[in-house]
């Protein structure tokens, strides 16, 4: 069981994780030094696994 405003919050901080990367893929797209969505999952693996294990950490209360 997750919490409706624990899953509120992990979609959240989910979105803002694919935007920053989106703009990143999108802002270097004619630059010779290109980021790609495989640079951003081998270079941000964890973070990514952090991001999909918040729902087992213990949540704040409001």
């Amino acid at each position: 069981y997750c919490p409706f405003y624990k899953c509120v919050a992990m979609l959240r901080n989910m979105i803002a994780f694919y935007d920053l990367a989106r703009h990143a893929v999108e802002t270097t797209a004619q630059s010779e030094k290109k980021i790609t969505w495989n640079d951003i999952r081998t270079n941000l693996g964890d973070i990514i696994h952090q991001l999909s294990s918040m729902k087992f950490k213990v949540a704040f209360d409001q």
